[in-house]
């Protein structure tokens, strides 16, 4: 997949084991939605369960899946990650990569003070709902 210069790329990242796949598309799509109906610039989603999901099992190996993922974390802008399910390994792996590669993390936690210090300090900023975050997103990373 060949990126735009133009386009502005976001990671969406989250908790995927234990889920159905429509609960790990669930607040990935409404934040698509949000966020494309309410900006003209051009915006690419890493959407990781439309490639692979646990629940579909369409990979041959965990290898695959962390490999892939992790070299579209590379080229992402920005990372916004659901830490309303923060005891997901691979999640927590995506922010460190991330904030090692010092690529801007967005959080979306109903209540913050119940994460790992780690984690919350990883973010730029943490978002109580998707409205608030989609907003700040639109005004300071997607302004024309």
């Amino acid at each position: 997949m060949v990126l735009s210069m133009n386009e502005f790329n976001i990671y969406l990242s989250g908790a995927l084991t234990g889920f159905t796949l429509d609960k790990q598309l669930k607040w990935r799509n409404e934040l698509i939605e949000l966020i494309k109906s309410n900006t003209t610039r051009p915006v690419r989603f890493f959407n990781p369960p439309k490639h692979f999901s646990p629940s579909t099992n369409n990979h041959l190996t965990e290898r695959e899946v962390m490999e892939f993922e992790i070299e579209r974390l590379h080229k992402s802008d920005l990372v916004i990650v659901n830490l309303n399910y923060p005891k997901s390994i691979g999640t927590a792996m995506e922010m460190a990569i991330a904030y090692d590669n010092k690529i801007p993390i967005l959080g979306l936690h109903r209540c913050s003070d119940e994460l790992h210090p780690w984690l919350g300090l990883s973010c730029n900023r943490i978002f109580k709902d998707k409205k608030e975050l989609s907003d700040y997103v639109i005004t300071n990373y997607l302004y024309d």
